[in-house]
């Protein structure tokens, strides 16, 4: 539930010369702050993109559900800007969507005055809960290992153990009944002297850093019988990884997953794209992936994601803040997570977790969830340890807490 308004500050400069524009706009507490600013141009856009930035949040609009005047912007005693919650019409749209309260924040750059609002829930609040604890089953008294899926986790390189061992683990907290991890015979013993639960398989490296020549048969037997395939953490972008990827992509029936180096793989060789595969890139691989301009991208995340999607027929999350999940028939914007999960192999983690819940049941509830429980497990791990101090083996540690706030058992 985000809003965000922009508004140009010459046009204000222009709209605050005729009589009634303040006061079909603002209260009266709001033009006595704005008498204090000197009527600035710049104070009045900020306010006038705030309302505008509330009322997107709100998914109403400026309309008679929520008019300009019932959106109040207040100023606290360090001038920070603040809604005025105290209002009806804001109050029973914070009941109706179950938030407890809306965060404003305004900024300028240049001529314009930027607003984002955002609502804020209580944990337990979010709609999710019911829903995803009624997708994830319990297990059976009699089930064994391989009722929950065989998990292929393929990459890794020199100088990149640690992205498959972080994939590994997360989706072994995930529930995966078993984890293979397919790496470069150089990283074979470190993979295997930090791992425990895992089976570590490998292939030639040439005496390189990265995969290197193989048998084509050998990979079709080392992949035949997985439940899904995580192909990209640490991978490499050589001929011998695009070929690894071209194998999976043509060879596998399960589900398949393709993220990091094997994205940048998929955005230099397209014809490789599979329709109901899962991708994950952030803004950067998108971007490659797509064509899109990063400053598109993230000006308009939803539409890039629906453009890219009338081409390609995959599932996709475009992660980052308020990560987008979507395919053809469904669009869904993630609640949980914090800036403390922009660090190196968060987004590994986030890999294991969807492998694990895709070898239980491939479909987009399923894909949808991990990344709530990816997100959930790192506002845990933020709670406890802060932003700034958050790793991506804290999201790890989190897991079991994570699916537990949904119910699982």
């Amino acid at each position: 539930m985000l809003g965000v308004d922009i508004v140009e500050v010459s046009r204000i400069e222009r709209l605050s010369e005729r009589d009634r524009f303040l006061t079909r706009i603002f209260t009266d507490v709001e033009i006595e702050y704005l008498e204090s600013k000197s009527f600035s141009a710049h104070s009045i856009a900020g306010m006038l993109a705030a309302k505008e930035a509330v009322a997107k949040a709100f998914k109403t609009g400026i309309s008679k559900e929520l008019v300009f005047k019932s959106i109040e912007i207040l100023h606290s005693a360090d001038g920070s800007p603040y809604v005025n919650e105290l209002n009806h019409d804001i109050q029973s749209l914070l009941k109706d969507k179950n938030a407890k309260a809306i965060e404003i924040n305004i900024s300028h750059d240049g001529n314009y005055a930027v607003a984002v609002a955002k609502l804020v829930f209580d944990k337990k609040e979010h709609k999710e809960y019911k829903e995803f604890s009624s997708k994830l089953l319990k297990r059976p008294n009699d089930s064994n290992k391989y009722d929950y899926g065989r998990v292929m986790i393929i990459g890794g390189s020199k100088g990149m153990t640690g992205s498959m061992i972080l994939a590994g683990e997360a989706a072994l907290r995930s529930g995966a009944g078993m984890v293979y991890l397919l790496v470069p015979q150089v990283i074979s013993p470190l993979v295997e002297s930090k791992t425990c639960e895992e089976i570590v398989l490998s292939m030639n490296d040439d005496g390189d850093k990265h995969f290197g020549n193989f048998k084509r048969d050998d990979l079709l037997e080392l992949i035949q019988d997985k439940s899904v395939i995580a192909i990209g953490p640490g991978l490499g972008t050589g001929d011998h990884a695009k070929k690894i990827l071209e194998i999976v992509m043509n060879n596998f029936d399960g589900p398949i997953l393709v993220d990091a180096d094997a994205i940048n793989q998929l955005a230099k060789n397209p014809d490789l794209i599979k329709d109901n595969i899962y991708i994950t890139p952030h803004n950067m691989e998108f971007s490659r992936l797509s064509s899109f301009t990063l400053n598109e991208i993230e000006y308009n995340r939803e539409e890039s994601v629906k453009y890219f999607l009338d081409k390609y027929h995959v599932n996709i999350v475009l992660k980052g803040y308020n990560s987008i999940v979507a395919n053809d028939d469904n669009y869904y914007v993630n609640p949980t997570g914090n800036p403390g999960m922009a660090t190196a192999g968060s987004g590994d983690v986030l890999t294991g977790i969807i492998a694990a819940l895709l070898a239980r049941h491939d479909n987009f509830d399923m894909f949808k969830l991990a990344v709530f429980i990816h997100g959930l497990a790192g506002d845990m791990a933020a709670d406890k340890y802060g932003q700034t101090s958050l790793r991506a083996k804290d999201i790890i540690e989190f897991l079991p807490q994570a699916f537990g706030e949904i119910n699982e058992d």
